[in-house]
């Protein structure tokens, strides 16, 4: 894998490095999503269930940069969400750390 991937795998993970650095993972996303916009035309207008289930069919085929990359999308357009309970998708606006409302 690259090191951007490894870069964001890494601060995505609570368990390496500083833990889980949800600010860092943002700024990663949205950096990789910028340079290489040619991965993600496919994504454009894929749901939060969509985004996520491309990252389980990855995963699931042992797909890793695949895998990252679709995750990468997630947190690029959605950010962190709430797990459990009802789902309640929000849009992040690139570059702002924060979600849309």
């Amino acid at each position: 894998m690259n090191p951007e991937l490894e870069a964001f795998k890494d601060a995505l993970d609570k368990d390496t490095g500083d833990g889980r650095d949800m600010i860092k993972v943002g700024e990663l996303a949205d950096a990789y999503v910028a340079a290489h916009p040619e991965v993600f035309v496919d994504m454009q207008d894929f749901t939060i269930d969509d985004a996520v289930r491309a990252v389980e069919v990855f995963r699931a085929a042992g797909m890793d940069k695949n895998e990252w990359e679709a995750e990468i999308w997630v947190q690029h357009k959605f950010g962190p969400q709430v797990i459990g309970g009802a789902v309640q998708p929000t849009l992040r606006i690139p570059g702002l750390g924060t979600p849309a409302k």
